[in-house]
């Protein structure tokens, strides 16, 4: 359902205004990249806790431990928290609200000015007639 009704200017020099009311859908979705970011520290975290707690491996320093643990973990706690929010967009997502919203269109009116005001507005009064002082002066690779 559209209304439309315009709003006729002031003065003639004022822009025009169109409202439409329209009633719109509204639903609810989680931010997928805040989720995102958080399963990926969660699973910075969870390298950290397991690195840590493991004994050494003579084979592989703490820190390569981490950066393999880190890999893993990181992209599981981002696909969980991936599907939590698929979850949460299901759930969440079901509610449609429906509201009504007012849309505002504004065009410029023509104006045409008139008599003194409009030969200083004009555009070919803004173009200087005379010759600038650097154009009339020869370039240095012109003579040479």
């Amino acid at each position: 359902m559209t209304d439309a009704s315009p709003v006729t200017p002031a003065e003639p020099g004022e822009p025009e205004e169109t409202v439409a009311t329209q009633q719109v859908g509204i639903r609810r979705s989680p931010r997928y990249w805040r989720l995102m970011v958080l399963g990926a520290a969660a699973g910075v975290l969870a390298a950290l806790i397991l690195t840590v707690s493991f004994p050494k491996n003579p084979d592989f320093s703490q820190l390569q431990v981490f950066g393999f643990l880190l890999l893993v973990c990181g992209i599981v706690g981002v696909a969980i928290a991936c599907l939590i929010g698929l979850l949460m967009e299901r759930i969440v997502g079901r509610k449609i609200i429906v509201v009504t919203a007012d849309r505002v269109d504004v065009r410029p009116a023509p104006a045409a000015p008139t008599g003194a005001a409009a030969a200083s507005e004009s555009p070919a009064a803004a173009v200087p007639t005379g010759h600038d002082a650097e154009s009339e002066s020869p370039s240095p690779t012109a003579e040479r």
